[in-house]
C-alpha cells in the first residue's frame, strides 16, 4: 500500500516537472526571444515548442483518463470543477489584457470579436484565436467532450467516439472552416492521454520502455531533418510531436531524482499555467516601462525572474477564488442523475 502511494506521488511529481519544462520552454526561450534582438526561430525551435504544447495536451488528457463517468452527476460536477480551474483562468487573462489596451494601448487580440468570443472559450471554434490564450480555449473544448469520450470506461467505445469526434471537427473544418487547426493537431494527443493509462501495465517493462525512448528519439531526429523545410506541413508537426514526449517524460524523471531541483521544478509546474496565461501582458507591460526591445541581460535577470514571480503571485489568487468557487458549487444540490 505504501509503495503504491509512493509510485503515486513520484509519478505526480515527474507530471508536474513536465508541466514545468514545457511551460519554461515557452516562456523563457520561446517567446522570451521575441522581445530581444536576437528571436531565435528555426525548425530545430519550433519542432521543440510543439513537442512541449503536445506534451502539456497529452498531460492534461491523462490527468483526465483518471476521472469516472458513471451517472450525469459525475459529469455535472467534473463540468463544474473544469469551469473554475479553467475558465476563471481565461477570463482574468483576458481583463489583463484589455486593460493593457486601455492604459497602454497594447492588444492582445486582433479584434474586439476575437476578444469578445475568447472571454467566453470559443475562438478556437470561431476563428481566429489570440497568442497563447488559444491553448485554453482548445483545452476546454477537450475538456467539453472528455465525459462523452470515456463515459463508463470501455475501450471500443471511447475509441469509436474519439474518431467520430475528430472525423466530425474535421468536417467542420473544411466545410464550414471551424475550428483553429492546433485543434485538430493536439486533439489526437489529447485523446492519447485519455488511453495512455490502461498502457501503464505494459509500460512498466524495462526493455519495453528503453527501446521506446530510443525509437523515439531517433524518430524526433530524424522527422526534424527530414522536415527542415516543411515546418507548416501537420504530418511532420504532429509525428515530431507525439514522438517528442516521451523524451520530455524521461528528462523529466531525470530531474525528479535530484531532490531539492524536483521540488523547485515541481512547485513551477503547478503554478505554470499562470505565467504561462499571464506572461505576454507581463513582458507588454515591462516593454512599456523600460523600452521596446529587451537586452539579453535584462530579459533573463529581470524580465523571467519578474515573470514567475508575478504568476505565482496570480496562481495563488486564482487559487484562492477558485477554492471559494469550488465550495460554492459544492453546496449545489445535484440530481443523482442514475443511468441504467
Amino acid at each position: 500500500m505504501g509503495n503504491t502511494i509512493q509510485k503515486t506521488a513520484s509519478r505526480q511529481t515527474e507530471i508536474d516537472i513536465m508541466r514545468c519544462i514545457c511551460i519554461l520552454w515557452v516562456v523563457a526561450f520561446s517567446h522570451l526571444t521575441d522581445y530581444t534582438p536576437y528571436p531565435v526561430s528555426n525548425p530545430p525551435v519550433f519542432f521543440a515548442t510543439r513537442i512541449m504544447l503536445a506534451s502539456m495536451f497529452f498531460v492534461s488528457g491523462f490527468l483526465n483518463s483518471k476521472k469516472q463517468f458513471l451517472n450525469y452527476k459525475d459529469c455535472f460536477r467534473y463540468y463544474l470543477t473544469r469551469f473554475s480551474h479553467s475558465y476563471i483562468p481565461l477570463f482574468f487573462a483576458c481583463m489583463a489584457a484589455y486593460a493593457e489596451k486601455i492604459l497602454i494601448h497594447d492588444w492582445l487580440f486582433q479584434n474586439m470579436k476575437v476578444f469578445i468570443r475568447t472571454l467566453f472559450g470559443v475562438s478556437c471554434i470561431v476563428t481566429p484565436a489570440p497568442a497563447t490564450l488559444w491553448f485554453i480555449c482548445t483545452i476546454l473544448i477537450f475538456y467539453a467532450l472528455t465525459p462523452f469520450l470515456i463515459w463508463k470506461y470501455d475501450l471500443k467505445q471511447m475509441l469509436f467516439k474519439s474518431l467520430g469526434a475528430y472525423a466530425l471537427m474535421l468536417l467542420l473544418h473544411f466545410v464550414f472552416h471551424l475550428f483553429d487547426d492546433r485543434v485538430l493537431l493536439y486533439f489526437p494527443i489529447y485523446v492519447s492521454g485519455l488511453f495512455f493509462n490502461m498502457l501503464l501495465p505494459v509500460l512498466q517493462n524495462k526493455k519495453i520502455k528503453t527501446a521506446g525512448f530510443i525509437l523515439c528519439a531517433c524518430c524526433v531526429v530524424v522527422l526534424t531533418l527530414t522536415g527542415w523545410n516543411h515546418t507548416k506541413n501537420y504530418f511532420f508537426q504532429f509525428a515530431t510531436a507525439a514522438f517528442g514526449i516521451p523524451l520530455v517524460y524521461l528528462i523529466a524523471k531525470g530531474f525528479g531524482k535530484i531532490r531539492g531541483v524536483s521540488r523547485f521544478l515541481a512547485f513551477l509546474g503547478k503554478a505554470g499555467m499562470s505565467f504561462y496565461l499571464f506572461h505576454r501582458q507581463i513582458y507588454s507591460l515591462l516593454q512599456y516601462f523600460f523600452g521596446k526591445t529587451f537586452s539579453p541581460w535584462f530579459a533573463y535577470l529581470v524580465a523571467l525572474p519578474v515573470c514567475i514571480l508575478l504568476g505565482i503571485l496570480i496562481d495563488f489568487l486564482l487559487h484562492r477564488l477558485m477554492k471559494a468557487v469550488d465550495t460554492l458549487f459544492g453546496k449545489l444540490r445535484i440530481p443523482s442523475g442514475k443511468v441504467s
